[in-house]
């Protein structure tokens, strides 16, 4: 390690300009450079992840494992320091995602934007834009989509904001391809016959949907092409564009700030702790330590709750699982209106709404900790 922290020394002073007495960790940090053990490990980690997700038509799957009880490979080291990490909840990636005969959606790459500028212009098409953020631990996506005037329900722009989940699960490029895909599937029941042009500021989510290679968000990529598959089915040409950031746009900027947290998601979290904004985004998003969604991943065999009443999906953990009967009290007896109601304890707020309406914090305090209390979602924080 001696001899290459040197190149990095001399590299990272030939891009800054500093003088040869500055320390190593300085000058790496000044120019922005992964020390070489974190880039190691980065390495390793990663090796080791497509190591325990492969394929099973991989031909190592059949390679019987050996065991040495001398000499230790760094690799079973790796094995024994991340023992705990919850295998079966990794994202099984395929060496392909689809044949090369099948059919991908269009995009468009252009570093100046020329086209993906024009096309914003082009009224008598859809247009729509995509935008995700990753804002106080909490990553989501915003949607707008502009239908032509020609369309019976054209001329109005329509935003969509959607919390994906916890950044410790989730990431902005995934929430951008999911932003994408929801898009055309929602335009694959209402349109025939148009152009579709949808706009993304993520080039790397435009080029793995055009593209599709052995990388993370298969599954969205997968929903993304079959949705384009089926409007070109019914006449319509769908295009992805990538907008730069210096093309400006009013669909774009639309889309950013139904991205980006709005008042209502910073009444919710600006005011609890990592671990209640952890929780209480669980719960919101229905991505939790619960069978239900478990049973969806495959890690659990079962989507029945404990009591066996009925599928533990989060209403039913909240209201009616006899488990938490002591527990559920202080929650359900801090407001005498709306009991049951599952939007109302977590914050929800309806399109009828008005604009200076607000969540009713206490409660939603009182439901986080009687999550916190019953331990059920615990083991997916590592942070307090």
């Amino acid at each position: 390690m001696r001899v290459i922290n040197r190149v990095q020394r001399i590299g990272a002073q030939a891009i800054i300009g500093t003088f040869n007495t500055v320390a190593t960790a300085v000058a790496e940090a000044e120019a922005s450079i992964q020390s070489a053990q974190e880039r190691f490990e980065r390495k390793a980690i990663k090796f080791w992840v497509r190591l325990q997700t492969l394929p099973a038509s991989h031909p190592l799957r059949r390679t019987r494992p050996r065991s040495f009880k001398r000499h230790i490979s760094p690799f079973q080291k790796m094995a024994a320091a991340y023992r705990d990490l919850p295998v079966n909840r990794l994202e099984t990636i395929e060496a392909f995602l689809q044949p090369p005969w099948e059919s991908r959606i269009h995009t468009v790459v252009e570093e100046d934007g020329d086209r993906a500028s024009k096309a914003t212009q082009t009224g008598w098409a859809v247009r729509a834009a995509t935008g995700s953020s990753a804002r106080n631990g909490i990553v989501g996506y915003g949607t707008a989509v502009l239908l032509p005037l020609s369309h019976r329900r054209g001329g109005s722009t329509t935003t969509v904001s959607t919390t994906v989940g916890p950044r410790t699960e989730q990431n902005p490029y995934t929430a951008e391809l999911m932003a994408i895909a929801a898009v055309l599937e929602s335009l694959s029941k209402r349109v025939r016959y148009l152009a579709i042009y949808v706009f993304s500021t993520n080039k790397a989510a435009v080029l793995a949907a055009g593209r599709p290679r052995q990388q993370s968000g298969q599954q969205e990529i997968r929903r993304i092409n079959e949705a384009a598959k089926t409007l070109t089915s019914k006449g319509n040409k769908v295009t992805l564009f990538w907008l730069p950031a210096e093309v400006e746009s009013d669909l774009k900027l639309k889309a950013k700030a139904a991205a980006l947290p709005g008042k209502h998601t910073r009444q919710l979290y600006d005011s609890l702790s990592w671990k209640q904004a952890s929780i209480l985004a669980q719960l919101r998003t229905g991505m939790a330590r619960l069978n239900w969604y478990l049973h969806q991943i495959g890690a659990a065999a079962s989507e029945q709750c404990a009591c066996g009443q009925a599928a533990e999906t989060v209403e039913h953990f909240l209201f009616r699982c006899t488990q938490w009967t002591v527990q559920r009290a202080p929650m359900i007896q801090r407001t005498d209106t709306d009991r049951g109601n599952l939007s109302f304890y977590l914050g929800g707020k309806a399109a009828s709404d008005p604009d200076d309406w607000s969540p009713c914090m206490d409660v939603v305090r009182e439901t986080v900790k009687f999550a916190m209390a019953t331990g059920r979602l615990d083991m997916q924080i590592n942070q307090t």
